[in-house]
């Protein structure tokens, strides 16, 4: 039996304990008969049991299913026929997200001791979307999931809803931490990196029949490749019959499209632009739960597929897998006495349990010390701050730092000053040279009115 498969049931048996703080002896000789060495596996069961202490979550989950963003220009399928708009959350996407949020709750409601009705600006829950409407609708949706509302009454009310959860975003060219607002210099460094890449060449080569059947399409540019297997990704989910050539083969596209993602961030320096800011609010979150300085149990965030890839990507974790809707990567984290330790999960089914991610330095064991997600962690953080200076950015994700910008916020300052008190003294010029009783000193504008000479 695998050491992964022990692990699993390790867990299970673990959560057990957690709810009933006991184990029956029943219990414990199926389990012996099961793996045959009861000690071993007892000193390992009870080392984990001193972890009962889970008391922080984060959560990165991508939007739910979705109309394609681009329709290639030879699809029978046009706009018109995607109501919801083209790059919208569909129903289908709607339920994802709502049951997404069911799932949490079952598996941490009660776990984490969450209240469970939703209180505004709680400090229990955190949730953060970018500001591309199918991501903010699908944390609309895991909030409505996660505190039991009913689906239908969602569906038929969602202004209602929109309001009540009020899910926080930036503008996504300000967003420097989730919608990665566009870096033109991220972008020439991509460039000159596919143009020296052996490896980039070499799969660009053995790929070239799927670039051939652009023909088909009436688009001709190699970097609209992905955009064209997305819209048949999207039909085909919806049942919408796809012609010959696409049909016969569906299997390679999918197989392009899955192998092209390991080359989103191909570059340490890419991949601290592309991840590196939501790494470090990772760290932060969790470096505040271990010194007390957060009240925060749970903080979750609705991104994209772009978001997880690269994320996994920064963790040397990723599976050369297009993330599904609504899947997510998952961060506990607990606490044995004065250690702490991070299980990290990936949940890309929802008909099955999370399945446990590993990263460099934690391969043989289903929970880490905190310390190495840390150590792998600092190898591609980059601040907010970093990230907009690097591209050029002219906005703050945050709110302004006056320190950093103390010489224009004085010119502001005296300009603005001036100004105010030139209007002052106008005003009182013009009024002194004003007689006394003068009718129009004090005459409103009345309707129809205007200074025009007649």
């Amino acid at each position: 039996m695998s050491t992964g498969k022990i692990y699993h049931d390790v867990f299970r048996l673990q959560a057990i304990l957690e709810m009933t703080r006991h184990i029956s002896y029943h219990k414990l000789k199926l389990f012996e008969r099961k793996y045959g060495n009861l000690k071993l596996i007892l000193i390992i069961l009870l080392s984990f049991y001193k972890v009962t202490c889970q008391f922080s979550d984060v959560k990165l989950f991508r939007h739910g299913d979705r109309s394609p963003i681009e329709i290639y220009q030879k699809d029978k399928y046009k706009a018109d026929q995607w109501p919801m708009g083209l790059g919208e959350l569909t129903d289908i996407g709607k339920r994802n997200a709502y049951d997404l949020g069911v799932f949490f709750r079952k598996r941490y409601m009660q776990k984490l001791n969450l209240d469970t009705n939703f209180k505004p600006n709680s400090p229990e829950l955190y949730i953060r979307s970018t500001a591309i409407n199918r991501a903010k609708m699908s944390a609309v949706y895991f909030l409505a999931g996660f505190y039991n509302e009913d689906f239908q009454s969602v569906m038929k009310e969602e202004e209602k809803f929109q309001t009540k959860y009020n899910v926080r975003f930036e503008p996504e060219e300000q967003d420097q931490l989730l919608s990665m607002t566009s870096c033109p210099n991220a972008d020439k460094l991509k460039e000159e990196w596919e143009d020296k890449s052996t490896e980039y060449k070499d799969f660009i080569k053995h790929h070239q029949d799927i670039f051939n059947l652009m023909k088909n399409t009436g688009w001709s540019d190699p970097d609209q490749m992905n955009a064209i297997v997305d819209d048949i990704y999207c039909e085909t989910s919806h049942n919408r019959t796809q012609p010959d050539w696409v049909q016969q083969n569906f299997k390679a596209l999918m197989k392009y499209w899955d192998e092209s993602k390991k080359f989103q961030s191909p570059t340490p320096k890419l991949l601290q632009l592309n991840t590196g800011p939501l790494m470090s609010k990772l760290m932060k979150t969790i470096d505040d739960k271990i010194h007390r300085e957060s009240k925060s149990k749970m903080v979750i965030f609705s991104a994209h597929d772009s978001t997880i890839i690269n994320f996994l990507l920064g963790l040397q974790s990723f599976n050369n897998r297009q993330p599904p809707y609504s899947s997510a990567v998952i961060i506990e984290l607990y606490q044995n006495q004065k250690m702490f330790y991070v299980n990290i999960l990936y949940h890309n089914d929802s008909k099955t349990e999370p399945y446990h991610f590993t990263i460099p330095g934690c391969e043989q064991t289903a929970q880490c010390r905190s310390g190495i997600l840390r150590q792998e962690a600092m190898k591609v953080t980059f601040s907010t701050n970093e990230r907009e200076a690097f591209c050029g950015g002219v906005f703050r994700s945050h709110s302004l730092n006056i320190t950093d910008n103390i010489i224009p916020v004085s010119v502001v300052i005296v300009i603005g000053v001036c100004a105010v008190l030139s209007i002052i003294m106008y005003r009182l010029y013009r009024r002194r040279r004003r007689p006394v009783g003068d009718p129009m000193m004090y005459r409103p504008l009345a309707y129809g009115d205007d200074d025009e000479d007649v």
